[in-house]
């Protein structure tokens, strides 16, 4: 009930341990060979499909995830030698499979992606799994910003996930 109330108000929650160093140690020996900053993917790799399903019946996840489908797995490679920097934003462009009434947002990796509305994202949930140790946190958001139909810079935090944990 806290996590739910915090997801509700917060529009995030951090759950640590959801996965054991081992476990992390295996997906990051699963990761296909790469180019550039990362993939959009890894749902092609079995022990990254594995997991999903795993997460959606974890205790304290499956409130979030009940009835939800896997559309994406990415991975970002960040360090300090190869990183990258984006402007606070929402994410709005999705990968899809069929038809639909969206316009098109180009192919990323061969994928069709295209522009989602606002009122269909607002219905999505991001797990974001964090598979390696970080300090100061490598995540900046806005509390309660997915309270909001408008997109507008508020007070942001610095989110720290724990090796093994999602947010």
């Amino acid at each position: 009930t806290k996590l739910l109330s915090q997801f509700e108000s917060e529009g995030y929650v951090i759950v640590p341990n959801l996965i054991s160093d081992s476990g992390c140690d295996q997906l990051l020996d699963a990761l296909p060979s790469m180019r550039g900053s990362g993939t959009r993917n890894l749902l092609d790799v079995d022990a990254y499909k594995r997991t999903v399903d795993a997460l959606r019946s974890h205790l304290h996840l499956k409130f979030l995830l009940n009835g939800l489908v896997a559309i994406q797995s990415i991975l970002f490679f960040k360090a300090q030698s190869h990183n990258w920097s984006l402007q606070m934003h929402a994410d709005s462009v999705f990968p899809v499979k069929g038809e639909g009434p969206w316009s098109s947002a180009g192919k990323k990796e061969g994928v069709p992606y295209v522009h989602v509305p606002r009122e269909v994202v607002a219905r999505f949930v991001s797990v974001r799994i964090s598979l390696d140790c970080v300090d100061d946190g490598d995540l900046k958001l806005e509390p309660g910003s997915h309270l909001s139909s408008s997109i507008s810079i508020r007070e942001s935090v610095n989110v720290a996930i724990p090796r093994g944990g999602a947010l």
